[in-house]
């Protein structure tokens, strides 16, 4: 049984990583792309990044579709308890 996994990356390297998986006999390994850059965004962009990426990482992982929830983009870490609970309905899908 294999463990379902994914590279999350930047849109300026997708190609890269699509190269090294073809170069590890990984052909069509899942790529979550999101927004280049990455390095120096502030914490808000990092989070529109991360809600970005968080559907496909979903549906990756679980084979599942997942509609994520219009007021991701407003979970902070002072309610992690939420995004706990979306994490849950996502698994649950």
């Amino acid at each position: 049984m294999s463990v379902p996994s994914a590279v999350i990356c930047t849109s300026r390297f997708v190609k890269e990583a699509g190269n090294i998986s073809k170069i590890l006999g990984a052909l069509n390994y899942p790529v979550v792309e999101i927004t280049h850059p990455l390095s120096s965004i502030t914490n808000e962009e990092i989070k529109e990044r991360a809600v970005e990426a968080a559907g496909q990482i979903i549906e990756i992982l679980t084979g599942k579709k997942y509609d994520l929830p219009e007021n991701l983009y407003s979970l902070t870490a002072d309610n992690s308890a939420t995004a706990a609970v979306n994490k849950e309905q996502a698994l649950d899908k």
